[in-house]
């Protein structure tokens, strides 16, 4: 499991997307019970970004839904807002990411991360592509 993990990991950073397609799938199919909600939701932003496949914008949205029921971190609603608005579904992921955006404690630390998702919303807003 481990292998893969680097395996997949490796494809991600490479840009080796069509790899990371095909593996992630295979990954998932035999360990997904293993697999944590901050890798689910990993799994689930890299696949969504970058697939034209609407089966698979749809598989990445079941693993994140996942993600945010083990841990309803703001990143994961976020990305959960994106596989939405990937979807067609605009008005829920307007109304996720706008709850993502509220759920981010208001520290300096943070400041990049929230200026990012409200970037997003408001591309979501406009109707705007988002990768």
């Amino acid at each position: 499991m481990i292998t893969e993990k680097f395996r997949l990991q490796w494809y991600q950073r490479s840009k080796s997307y069509d790899l990371f397609e095909q593996g992630v799938q295979q990954f998932m199919k035999q360990y997904a019970h293993q697999v944590d909600a901050s890798e689910l939701n990993s799994f689930a932003r890299s696949l969504g970004r970058n697939t034209r496949d609407t089966a698979l914008v749809r598989q990445a949205l079941d693993w994140c839904e996942r993600a945010v029921k083990e841990k309803p971190d703001p990143q994961f609603i976020g990305t959960k807002a994106f596989l939405l608005y990937r979807l067609g579904d605009t008005d829920q992921a307007i109304r996720l990411q706008e709850e993502a955006i509220s759920r981010i404690e208001d520290k300096m630390e943070n400041k990049y991360q929230i200026e990012y998702q409200q970037k997003l919303l408001d591309k979501m807003k406009k109707g705007e592509e988002i990768r």
